[in-house]
């Protein structure tokens, strides 16, 4: 599996930890950038979801309707990043989250180390 981030990217995630709850979830911090155009330190929780919801989001046709729908079901904090108006001044932390959720909801072991067990798992 490779993780759809570079090195610069996954540098900007901060105190990744893993948690044994339900399904897994994932807890990090991430610097967003707000309508203010100020950078703030944002809490992020994705939790994995069941395979059937997981292929019901698979199976949406575009990415304009598949990226709310993933958002909406996988990030549980903050709750106002479950809605992509959140990511309107910051399309690289949109990317970031994105590639976590999927990465994360595909092989949640791998992130059991924080973010210091996923460098051979970035491009190059």
């Amino acid at each position: 599996m490779k993780l759809n981030l570079t090195k610069d990217q996954l540098d900007k995630v901060k105190d990744m930890e893993f948690k044994r709850e339900g399904m897994g979830a994932l807890e990090f911090k991430l610097n967003v950038t707000d309508a203010e155009w100020e950078d703030r330190e944002v809490l992020f929780r994705i939790e994995r979801v069941s395979p059937q919801t997981y292929l019901r989001i698979a199976e949406k046709d575009g990415l304009t309707k598949s990226v709310p729908e993933t958002l909406h079901n996988f990030i549980s904090l903050p709750v106002e990043a479950k809605k992509i108006d959140f990511f309107t001044y910051d399309n690289e932390a949109l990317n970031v989250v994105g590639s976590i959720i999927s990465g994360f909801q595909s092989s949640p072991l791998l992130f059991g180390r924080g973010t210091g067990g996923l460098e051979e798992f970035i491009k190059d």
